[in-house]
């Protein structure tokens, strides 16, 4: 089995790149600040993103979870069965987050349609 770290939720790696003014989730590194490869930058989440997150997530409709600004959401919604094979192959795969495309292509595959 090939491991693999699709995030990493680090609270003290967050505070050393933030401080306490961490930006909201969906505006924390741009683009271009993106390293090739990377699903997650380091410090860009940290543990209560991801304890809030799922808290919220178990309570939205798919289609909220599909259109919500949050990374971490939209990657929940790409691994949930609620949405189906046919709308999983209607997703652009274009401009995502480099997690949410990490997760869609993980359920394509599991899928057999990638």
């Amino acid at each position: 089995m090939i491991k693999q770290r699709f995030a990493n939720f680090s609270t003290p790696d967050n505070y050393n790149k933030f401080e306490w003014d961490t930006p909201d989730i969906d505006k924390r590194i741009s683009v271009d600040e993106r390293l090739e490869g990377n699903t997650v930058e380091k410090g860009e989440f940290f543990r209560a993103d991801f304890l809030d997150v799922c808290w919220e997530f178990i309570s939205m409709n798919i289609d909220e979870a599909l259109k919500s600004d949050n990374p971490v959401i939209r990657s929940f919604a790409m691994l949930d069965r609620r949405l189906g094979k046919r709308r999983l192959k209607l997703i652009d795969r274009e401009n995502l987050h480099p997690l949410v495309s990490k997760c869609l292509n993980f359920r394509l595959e599991c899928e057999g349609i990638l």
